[in-house]
């Protein structure tokens, strides 16, 4: 269990106030994005099978009457009820901008991304790269997890300037047509960026520093084995860095809000299972990485705890399916219940979740 010394900090719960301006701003954001405003497209929203998973897509004719299809998100999420809310009204005009978006969700208590990072974020976002596939990974998507469920987290486990994008190979079949440069993109911030070479310089790198800045860009994917070499990415046009266990996190992204200078739309993962995967690599990381460890489980348990208190229902199934990858995963999960404070694991145990070991 975890030392009584060293308690894990309490989230702090948002009040209902910003919990439904969120749910507006993030129903607003997405709603123009299917939409293709401010180009005002006129379409529907059409859902495909591709590899077995059904995705969302908002159909359209261009001007020479050929049938395009904009990639939104899986089904089964918040794209759901944006399709239901438009086959009704129709998208209509924003109610308000991004910037008024962003001061009211500031004034109810949402924490503010800093310049540095918001700045790479937005340019992210606007360039497609979550549209395109990209799912933000890290603190960043902790703090965007933390926005989506109503929750301000605690201590230092919200805290970096590092930006982590993953990337699954399989979504790829899904986009249509999405290609991108990213260092366009970032050479279009004009922050002084340089990539951080590998150890053998024959391969690309998948790292990003900025000028007089700490702020780094990684981008992952996917890996199995021992494979470290990078993988190209063909929809972000740049390499990623392979990591094993990715995969599981990568399963249902789902859109969430970041607030800055504005409102910007990311994508994220699961958030039961960020926590989950939160505990399988605070339990793989090596002991010089003790301190990387200590924020994986802080922001596990303050995720659970989170969970527990409002969508319990979520925890068991991101266990299971962790629990049935195989024995190596099944003892890092025993691992990782047994550091985070007793409380939370007793709550979690009380969900049944060392039923789950297969």
């Amino acid at each position: 269990m975890a030392p009584e010394e060293t308690p894990i900090p309490t989230p702090r719960q948002l009040p209902d106030t910003a919990a439904n301006l969120y749910a507006e701003s993030l129903e607003q954001l997405l709603a123009e994005e299917a939409a293709g405003l401010p180009h005002r497209l006129h379409g529907a929203f059409k859902q495909r099978t591709v590899a077995g998973r059904r995705y969302w897509y908002y159909q359209y004719r261009d001007l020479d009457q050929r049938v395009r299809q904009i990639y939104c998100g899986p089904v089964g999420g918040p794209w759901d009820r944006v399709a239901e809310r438009q086959d009704h009204d129709g998208v209509g005009d924003p109610a308000m901008d991004h910037e008024q978006q962003a001061g009211l969700l500031r004034a109810a208590g949402l924490p503010v991304v800093p310049a540095g990072p918001f700045r790479l974020l937005a340019a992210l976002t606007d360039a497609g790269v979550f549209r395109a596939g990209g799912i933000l990974v890290g603190t960043y998507a902790f703090m965007a997890l933390g926005n989506q469920l109503g929750y301000v987290w605690s201590g230092r486990a919200a805290t970096t300037q590092d930006v982590d994008i993953a990337h699954s190979r399989a979504v790829e079949l899904a986009v249509p047509g999405a290609e991108l440069k990213l260092p366009d993109v970032l050479d279009a911030l004009q922050m002084g960026y340089r990539p951080i070479p590998r150890l053998d310089p024959r391969q690309p790198s998948t790292s990003f520093m900025f000028r007089n800045q700490q702020l780094r860009l990684d981008l992952l994917t996917p890996g199995h084995g021992a494979r470290t070499r990078p993988i190209p990415i063909q929809a972000l046009g740049a390499a990623a860095q392979p990591l094993k266990f990715l995969e599981y996190l990568l399963v249902g992204p789902q859109p969430a809000i970041l607030v800055g200078a504005r409102v910007v739309r990311v994508a994220v993962p699961d958030p039961a299972r960020f926590a989950v995967h939160k505990l399988i690599i605070s339990s793989d990381r090596p002991a010089s990485e003790t301190a990387k460890s200590r924020k994986d489980d802080q922001q596990a348990a303050q995720l659970f705890t989170a969970l527990l208190e409002n969508r319990p229902g979520d925890i068991l199934p991101a266990w299971k399916k962790a629990a049935e990858q195989g024995p190596g995963w099944r003892r890092r999960l025993r691992t990782g219940l047994a550091r985070l404070p007793a409380s939370v694991a007793d709550a979690l145990r009380a969900r049944g979740i060392e039923t789950e070991w297969g």
